[in-house]
């Protein structure tokens, strides 16, 4: 796949000129996507025999975004295909050398309470799927963050059922 880039128009020029591009919320973006500007950039850098192979036309691309949040959405798929659809299940992804941000500057304000940094660890603690799970009820979400369930007249998607998260089949509620 390829995105329509004339060789000779002004954006081919830019994109020749371009050293770095940075690409905010990769994880939501489906490899599909991803493999198309990769692909496209090998095209319009394929006469310069240095560059012949690389990634990204060898490009330096900083891919940005949180692993831990919401995958691509794949219409009326599974939760298989929007996993397939991900960057780590890219034929691109062995070629990526991952770094990790260790603070998270948004929250360095916030922090000083003990309830702002009970959040902030709860917070983590999902990210990290290390909170305690009840087979039938899921995850016990903290009073002060819990809500109650919006009328499905209002089409929301239901997500508490009173103190904690159910695991909901997005596609199912998708279709």
């Amino acid at each position: 796949m390829l995105c329509s880039i004339p060789f000779n128009g002004a954006l081919t020029g830019l994109l020749h000129a371009t050293a770095l591009i940075l690409w905010d919320e990769t994880p939501m973006v489906h490899c599909h996507a991803i493999e198309a500007v990769d692909s496209t950039l090998l095209d319009l850098t394929k006469q310069d025999q240095r560059l012949v192979g690389q990634p990204f036309g060898g490009k330096v691309i900083v891919f940005g975004g949180n692993f831990r949040q919401i995958l691509p959405v794949v219409q009326r798929g599974s939760a298989a295909d929007a996993i397939g659809a991900s960057l780590r299940r890219s034929q691109l992804w062995g070629h990526l050398r991952v770094h990790q941000l260790t603070s998270n500057m948004r929250v360095q304000r916030l922090t000083g309470t003990a309830a702002v940094e009970q959040h902030l660890q709860w917070l983590l603690d999902l990210g990290s799927s290390t909170l305690p799970q009840d087979p039938e009820l899921g995850i016990r979400v903290p009073g002060t963050m819990a809500m109650d369930l919006i009328a499905p007249s209002r089409q929301a998607v239901p997500c508490a059922t009173g103190m904690h998260v159910r695991h909901l089949s997005l596609p199912e509620r998708c279709r």
